[in-house]
């Protein structure tokens, strides 16, 4: 184990309120570079496409410009991908969830 890498991990074992601002810092960059938060950097810097899942199930397929430690993004050629699930569609009643059942049931063979 390299000694940046014990020095974090004493860093980490530590109260965050008796860290200083140096140590704090230490610990947010090597968050950034390993925590998940490193998947969005990587994705960032190649500039490559990633889907986020937002509410409701919307989901964007977008490229990430510029992101913080909250997940707050600045997003740029931003498609939303609609996904609609006719499960549950208020107009179409055979696709209701009691007929998905009973086509399951239907479906299944009979247990002998």
């Amino acid at each position: 184990m390299s000694s940046s890498t014990a020095s974090i991990t004493s860093l980490l074992s530590k109260p965050r309120s008796e860290l200083t601002q140096e140590e704090l810092k230490a610990i947010e960059i090597h968050e950034f570079e390993t925590g998940p938060l490193s998947l969005i950097k990587r994705a960032m810097k190649s500039r490559t496409m990633v889907l986020i899942s937002c509410r409701s199930n919307k989901k964007l397929l977008a490229k990430v410009k510029a992101f913080d430690r909250h997940c707050n993004m600045v997003l740029e050629n931003v498609k939303e991908v609609c996904v609609i699930d006719f499960a549950y569609h208020v107009d179409v009643g055979r696709y209701s969830p009691r007929w998905r059942k009973e086509q399951a049931s239907k479906d299944r063979p009979a247990s002998q």
